[in-house]
């Protein structure tokens, strides 16, 4: 594809040459007028030329836009997926550390229990 750069340049080298064709067109004095027409309707084809290749860089730069906001959209849309996993593998991450403590807590209760009751028994 085009790189965005090199697309404004062109718009900004095709608008600079409209401009100077714009100038030769009015300044060229009555007389040259009279004198060339033939040379009137090639500065006119040559503007309209410069002006079509005009719109078609214009609408290669929309299309260049609108693909860009669709991958912007895309990166949106990724990043939103992202986040929700990020928060559910926290959530999910918490659950588990809390049913091992659960776990730890009733081990650490049960080996008391079962102390107790060899205490117990030796006596």
């Amino acid at each position: 594809g085009m790189s965005r750069l090199s697309a404004y340049e062109i718009v900004f080298d095709q608008l600079k040459d409209l401009a100077l064709l714009w100038n030769d067109f009015y300044a060229s004095d009555e007389k040259e007028k009279n004198d060339s027409d033939a040379q009137l309707t090639a500065l006119k084809d040559r503007l309209e030329r410069e002006m079509e290749s005009h719109r078609e860089t214009k609408n290669e730069l929309e299309e260049c836009k609108l693909k860009l906001n669709f991958a912007l959209g895309e990166i949106d849309v990724l990043n939103r997926r992202l986040k929700e996993t990020e928060v559910d593998l926290t959530q999910k991450c918490g659950e588990v550390q809390d049913r091992v403590a659960i776990e730890i807590e009733e081990k650490i209760s049960l080996a008391t229990k079962c102390e107790r009751l060899a205490t117990r028994c030796r006596t």
